[in-house]
């Protein structure tokens, strides 16, 4: 085994070299494949029921890799810098390398090997593994770091949120959180309220719509926490993942602003019947972003098409009961 590793990196130090020129994670992804692909082919070797799943394991982290390499060879057409392709495979990256080194590091912490002894086992390998996993758990507790102290700093960044308690939940900071946008503050705890009754009580994936905003501001918000589709989601990301179509993105944008701004109820109705919209959002975001005149419609010239469907002091959500 110490022979193939050290075969293994000396082929992977001069791959290393000859392709240092690309200047991406080529290079690191040919010398951790070569490793890998050593000490499957050793493992392959010995045979027993130990074996078998130290080869299995280094063949689920080489696809992961190759896929990673791939990544950095082709791209999804039309993709803008090949970012959704970085973000969608490599999620497929992240479950294999998740799902290895989990029993990798039972495997380094085991002290009965039951899967089969390690190869070479001795003081020196004790020692080396010892080393590994002091390493690995500094390792661990510095990633720990982020999602405690990052989270707060993110939610300090974005809204008037302070005292935010430590939770798993999404939606927690929306209680008592206030986004401050550049039409007006905006609670964000009717938003909450309204969001969590769409989550308990929607049933299927029915299109709603809701206020568009520029980047990085509240806009969305209603899509992104229930997973329902919408007419127009944030622009840059349906921008790049519809390159060829940025026009279409624009005409939905515009169409979603004339909905909720026009005067006329025909023309609404027209909109809604386009996109086959099923619920219209009116909370206190949309009020700071189009007209009362243009919102009083749906309480107005638009009765008879639509239904509340629940109400709170600052959000109103509309069913559309009749496209015709």
């Amino acid at each position: 085994i110490v022979l193939t590793a050290a075969a293994a990196l000396a082929v992977g130090g001069a791959l290393f070299g000859l392709v240092w020129a690309a200047g991406s994670t080529v290079p690191f992804a040919l010398v951790m494949l070569v490793g890998i692909a050593g000490v499957g082919l050793a493992r392959a070797r010995a045979f027993g029921s130990g074996a078998r799943v130290d080869v299995f394991v280094a063949a689920v982290t080489a696809l992961a890799l190759l896929l990673v390499l791939g990544v950095d060879l082709l791209r999804v057409e039309s993709d803008v810098e090949r970012m959704n392709t970085v973000f969608k495979v490599y999620l497929q990256v992240w479950v294999l390398l998740g799902v290895a080194s989990a029993y990798a590091l039972w495997r380094l912490l085991s002290t009965d090997h039951s899967a089969g002894p390690l190869p070479g086992a001795g003081p020196l390998l004790r020692l080396g593994r010892g080393v590994w996993v002091l390493g690995l758990a500094a390792l661990v507790a510095s990633a720990a770091i982020y999602p405690v102290m990052g989270t707060q700093d993110r939610l300090r960044d974005r809204f008037d949120a302070v005292d935010q308690p430590l939770t798993l939940d999404g939606m927690a900071y929306m209680r008592e959180a206030t986004f401050t946008d550049e039409k007006g503050p905006v609670d964000l705890v009717h938003d909450y309220e309204a969001i969590t009754w769409m989550q308990r009580n929607i049933v299927g994936t029915p299109v709603i719509v809701e206020a568009h905003t520029p980047t990085y501001r509240w806009g969305g918000r209603v899509s992104i926490y229930t997973g329902l589709p919408s007419v127009a989601g944030w622009r840059w990301h349906q921008e790049q993942q519809r390159w060829d179509y940025r026009q279409d993105v624009a005409q939905r944008i515009y169409q979603v602003n004339t909905l909720y701004e026009t005067e006329n109820p025909a023309r609404a109705m027209e909109i809604i019947a386009r996109y086959g919209v099923d619920y219209i959002y009116v909370g206190e975001l949309e009020r700071r972003y189009y007209p009362e005149a243009g919102l009083a419609k749906f309480e107005a010239g638009l009765k008879p098409f639509l239904e509340p469907v629940y109400v709170n002091s600052r959000v109103t959500l509309y069913r559309v009961v009749s496209a015709q």
